[in-house]
């Protein structure tokens, strides 16, 4: 279910190179996907917010700590590529001026917008592509434009995941990345159970992979819902437990 399924609300998205920028780029590359979105509600939104306990808090969740104390919410302002944290004073004065940009476009106060940052910690946000990027995005505010806003926001993180799925003899893995290229593969394997189809953060498996030196693994799964045990050939100390993930 979209963010915009909800009667009143719109969103909007653009493509503003923000991880190319951020790792230096001096201009944006081509195909970029969209990377900042702009959710806009026609009334004031009742609005809770639930924030890390750390002591280091990025300056987004500061300044949404701040704006939630009006409860007068209309907007939020989400980039990817960039988490704009452990960035100092410039990075409280560039998250207030993603809500200013944003509260400019669609006639609000500034209070009136939250803004959020994912992606790559202690580098300033390329801030002419936010720039850019707001102003886009309010520009295609649309009650359609709830999928696209999902999009949007995931992280730096190329892949969404790996998609196993076990039948007698058989494992077939499959990922996408989000660009919806998909890649597949399917091997034998000593399984006589039933049928399981289960996803994994695919960082966690390359982390057991580069771990072990063996040529077999050994990988003990109850079902679809339950944490997998990970053992590696003749060493009987390694052991490797992954949560699943919802593909």
């Amino acid at each position: 279910m979209a963010v915009t399924h909800a009667r009143g609300f719109r969103a909007g998205t653009a493509a503003c190179g923000i991880k190319a920028f951020t790792a230096g780029a001096s201009a944006i590359p081509s195909g970029q996907k969209d990377d900042l979105c702009v959710v806009h509600s026609e009334l004031p939104c009742d609005t809770g917010g639930v924030f890390t306990t750390n002591k280091v808090k990025s300056a987004s969740v500061v300044i949404d700590q701040l704006h939630l104390e009006h409860n007068r919410v209309h907007a939020v302002t989400v980039n990817s590529g960039n988490a704009n944290a452990c960035t100092g004073a410039q990075g409280f004065k560039d998250a207030l001026l993603m809500a200013k940009l944003s509260a400019d476009r669609l006639d609000l106060d500034p209070n009136q917008v939250l803004v959020s940052s994912t992606g790559v910690i202690g580098r300033q946000l390329p801030m002419n592509a936010i720039k850019f990027g707001i102003a886009e995005a309010c520009e295609r505010l649309s009650a359609d434009g709830g999928p696209a806003a999902a999009l949007a926001i995931l992280t730096t993180d190329k892949f969404k995941g790996v998609r196993c799925v076990l039948a007698p003899a058989a494992l077939k893995i499959s990922s996408t990345n989000t660009d919806q290229e998909e890649a597949q593969e399917e091997a034998e394997i000593a399984y006589k159970g039933d049928a399981i189809d289960i996803g994994f953060n695919v960082t966690y498996l390359l982390d057991v992979l580069n771990h072990l030196k063996v040529d077999k693994i050994k990988i003990s799964l109850g079902d679809a819902n339950s944490s997998a045990l990970i053992t590696g050939g003749d060493n009987a100390d390694f052991k490797y437990v992954v949560m699943p993930m919802r593909i």
